[in-house]
């Protein structure tokens, strides 16, 4: 293909996005020439290279792809790196990298530099692009690494403060909840607990029981758990029964071995005993069916004495 037929223009590329119903704003620096829009709620750009002359108009043999997310202070940069290694080695279509310059950087997705597809070549890339960009916020920007540690590390001082010895309990309260706000399953969970146990906070089941609900949809096991225990101890039907086992049945599939687990099997076999043949049958296939709206990557971890269900460390899914 000759290169007279193989360019496309700044001004082409922009009104086949606004067709697509997408705004673009062309930017140029003399040769040079980029589009600026939005798709699928991020910002893209289309770079625009090798420019060539054509009957009074600048049209631009080569484009690529390309996107970034600024990242702060917290972005943990060895770990975003490494999930950005895994993409590319899975995802080769394209690739994502990390920038870092003295005052902030970008973690940018971007697809291989293209050559002489014309128009129709750049809206095959396009649609192909945006998967990616679905891609790229699951396994990217989705992640603690992107988003940095704060929420952990607030639950971690939380603990600290919790201790007998630490006389600082208020602060441990209000951290507790600054992660939960934040989205941290962990923290949301033993906020639950102390509401439910009155420890520093008035006791109030109905509190304990949403913020054990809103770990639990982060899928939390501990959380499956605590919900179980709480459904099962203020149950006033059979119907909570039933949603108790449910839990219990997702907690004991969920945990890793150890006391939680136990923990989970006496709470079976306790609401065993509570409930007919046909009802524990409906547990079993709401566990069976349940799925979390969004899997939180940091669990808590099991406790090593058997009377202490709030953990420091955390573990990361595989």
């Amino acid at each position: 293909m000759s290169d007279k037929t193989s360019g496309v223009s700044a001004e082409t590329i922009a009104n086949f996005f606004q067709e697509e119903g997408y705004q673009a704003k062309i930017r140029k620096v003399e040769a040079r020439a980029w589009i600026e829009s939005a798709a699928d709620g991020q910002k893209i750009r289309l770079y625009l290279y090798d420019p060539i002359e054509l009957e009074n108009e600048l049209i631009y043999r080569n484009f690529m792809f390309d996107t970034g997310y600024s990242i702060s202070r917290a972005t943990r940069i060895d770990l975003l790196t490494a999930y950005c290694n895994l993409f590319n080695s899975e995802y080769r279509f394209l690739k994502t990298f990390v920038v870092k310059v003295e005052e902030g950087g970008y973690v940018a997705l971007q697809m291989d530099e293209t050559s002489g597809w014309g128009i129709e070549g750049i809206k095959f890339a396009f649609a192909f692009f945006l998967k990616g960009i679905r891609l790229f916020r699951e396994k990217i920007i989705e992640t603690s690494a992107y988003y940095g540690d704060n929420a952990v590390e607030k639950h971690n001082e939380a603990l600290d403060c919790l201790k007998d010895d630490s006389n600082r309990p208020e602060r441990g309260v209000e951290l507790y909840r600054e992660a939960s706000k934040e989205g941290f399953a962990g923290s949301q969970n033993n906020l639950g607990d102390l509401y439910e146990t009155g420890m520093w906070v008035p006791e109030s089941p109905v509190i304990a029981a949403y913020w054990y609900a809103r770990a639990a949809e982060r899928g939390e096991p501990t959380a499956y758990l605590s919900l179980a225990g709480l459904l099962s101890d203020h149950a006033k039907d059979d119907s909570m029964l039933i949603e108790a086992m449910t839990f219990a049945i997702l907690a004991f599939n969920k945990l890793p071995e150890g006391v939680n687990q136990r923990l989970a099997l006496e709470a079976l076999k306790n609401l065993e005993d509570k409930l007919s043949e046909e009802q524990i049958s409906e547990a079993k296939a709401q566990a069976e069916n349940w799925n979390p709206l969004y899997q939180e990557r940091r669990l808590m971890n099991e406790p090593d004495d058997k009377e202490e269900q709030n953990v420091t460390e955390l573990r990361l899914l595989n």
